[in-house]
């Protein structure tokens, strides 16, 4: 399994799941201002099988970032996921830079087409 460059996931001094809602794919639901570690959660991309997308902010590094939260914890297709996305250098292609136990930080997409 892939581990987290990071293990403190808290917000108000209590664990980020007692601080969120779930949907009906058992995943976390977050809100704009939530924290996910060091990425402050600006809104929600979308919504899929595995799954929801938020863009969100890295404070640490002042970027902006996609993060894609599993809806359980690390599968092996989210893991195989996450080693071919890191294994890829393209343009088109987004950029993995973190991995936690159940979601991925990739580089934000384009807002515009």
């Amino acid at each position: 399994m892939l581990k987290s460059t990071f293990s403190v996931r808290h917000m108000h001094g209590r664990p980020l799941r007692y601080c969120t809602r779930w949907n009906l794919y058992n995943s976390m639901v977050l809100n704009a201002g939530e924290r996910l570690g060091p990425y402050e959660i600006l809104d929600r991309i979308g919504a899929g099988g595995m799954g929801e997308v938020y863009r969100a902010r890295d404070t640490r590094l002042n970027r902006d970032v996609a993060i894609k939260v599993s809806s359980s914890q690390f599968t092996e297709r989210f893991e195989r996921e996450a080693r071919a996305v890191a294994a890829l250098n393209h343009p088109h292609i987004c950029q993995l830079y973190d991995v936690g136990p159940d979601f991925l930080v990739t580089s934000s997409p384009p807002t515009s087409c």
